[in-house]
């Protein structure tokens, strides 16, 4: 909020909130937005509403992480195949380094994996 220059009375407003307090109450763990209020929130920080549920201190890159899953399930429903749990998280573990190293990863690059897990 502070990059942005987003005060909790700013916030209030855009939440149709009676109070700033009502903002205040989110971050101390008093009460929770509703999802369409966490995505007017996440849309006026410039965030995704997984980057608000996360963790922000951790060392993992959340929507790095959500990317990966979406494109190994999407891909894997067009090739028709059902991975077993585990398959699915050597994929993910996969495909989440290599995009935190910067290659290029989509779902067509991904379907060869996923032909090599479930032939």
């Amino acid at each position: 909020m502070r990059e942005k220059g987003v005060t909790q009375k700013d916030l209030s407003i855009e939440l149709g909130l009676s109070t700033r307090a009502a903002v205040g109450h989110y971050f101390t763990g008093r009460s929770e937005p509703s999802i369409s209020q966490l995505g007017v929130i996440a849309k006026r920080l410039g965030v995704s509403p997984s980057y608000l549920l996360s963790d922000q201190d951790s060392d993992i890159d959340y929507e790095a992480l959500e990317s990966s899953i979406i494109l190994i399930t999407k891909s894997a429903q067009e090739l028709g195949c059902n991975l077993t749990d585990a398959q699915s998280a050597r994929l993910t573990a996969h495909i989440y380094k290599q995009i935190l190293t910067g290659i290029q990863v989509n779902a067509e690059s991904i379907k060869p994996l996923i032909r090599l897990m479930h032939p």
